[in-house]
């Protein structure tokens, strides 16, 4: 489904759910024919003629953002410089989705799945793993992309991962804000490179832009004047805070990772799957990495915490 947003920039928007495998992409029909991010399904690309796209921009490395990069033969892929070797090396991939860390945080090896290769639509056409991806190069943080009558500028926005990117149209007052997408459940950081602190910072950055439309991954577009667009992103962030003044509360009295998921209770949109509790314990260990970090929270010996 294409939705215009100006008269040269269009968000092609999945047919089914905005959803894992599936995510929202930004096509530019300018001098340069762009596309930023590549998840949206082949369905939905076949209404740009994917063949006449030259330039390929990558908000991060995720498999929902990056798996219609196939359909894409002549276009020119860059990513940002953070996560550069995620697309050549398999081991920098495993590294950055933490999932090394499973049985330090679960306690036994995985046993689930988390899908089968036949949940997969017909429109995606890899399937998750590591992804040899050749690029043309990578960008940096205020990198701008001259594509004639527009210019895209870079802007990194880390937390969600070390290498996310979002990507400002100053002409437009447009940002694609990727995966800080205003999701009602809140951000998500359970990956090895998420950083709580980071995120904030970047929700921050956000705020600071002030952006007359707002584009993200998984969302819908938000407009102004329709849209309270920075009230919708405090809204956001607030849910990030809330969770660490109840991990807070909870280390009133020392209590183990374990202790204080079971305590806060379930972080909603991950479902209930060993992949759920896993990312659970991993972003409530972000949580713990911050707080220690801004001298909230001490560790103790024997895996415990406590509020300083």
């Amino acid at each position: 489904m294409l939705i215009r947003i100006t008269p040269q920039i269009i968000l092609v928007r999945p047919e089914g759910k905005t959803l894992y495998p599936y995510s929202n992409s930004l096509y530019i029909n300018d001098n340069i024919k762009t596309i930023i991010d590549a998840g949206a399904g082949g369905n939905a690309y076949q209404e740009i003629a994917p063949d006449h796209i030259e330039l390929l921009l990558l908000s991060h490395y995720h498999f929902d953002h990056i798996n219609g990069w196939p359909f894409f033969p002549r276009a020119s892929v860059y990513t940002g410089k953070e996560e550069a070797l995620v697309y050549s090396s398999p081991e920098e991939y495993f590294t950055h989705t933490g999932r090394f860390r499973w049985r330090e945080l679960m306690g036994q090896d995985k046993t689930e799945k988390l899908r089968s290769p036949q949940d997969f639509p017909d429109d995606v056409p890899v399937r998750p793993g590591f992804q040899n991806i050749k690029l043309e190069g990578c960008f940096s943080d205020k990198q701008q992309f001259n594509l004639g009558q527009n210019s895209i500028q870079a802007l990194r926005l880390p937390g969600h991962t070390k290498g996310h990117y979002g990507f400002y149209i100053e002409e437009e007052g447009l940002l694609f804000s990727g995966d800080l997408d205003l999701a009602p459940q809140g951000p998500w950081y359970g990956g090895e490179s998420s950083d709580v602190g980071d995120l904030l910072e970047s929700i921050a950055r956000i705020i600071a832009i002030n952006p007359r439309i707002l584009v993200t991954s998984h969302r819908r577009v938000f407009k102004k004047p329709e849209d309270n667009i920075i009230k919708a992103v405090l809204e956001y962030r607030d849910i990030v805070l809330e969770r660490e003044d109840r991990i807070l509360k909870v280390l009133k009295h020392p209590a183990t990772l374990d202790g204080i998921v079971s305590a806060i209770g379930d972080f909603p949109g991950l479902g209930r799957s060993q992949y759920a509790t896993f990312y659970a314990k991993m972003m409530t260990h972000k949580h713990l990495e911050h707080m220690i970090k801004t001298g909230q929270v001490k560790k103790l010996g024997n895996s415990y915490y406590q509020h300083s």
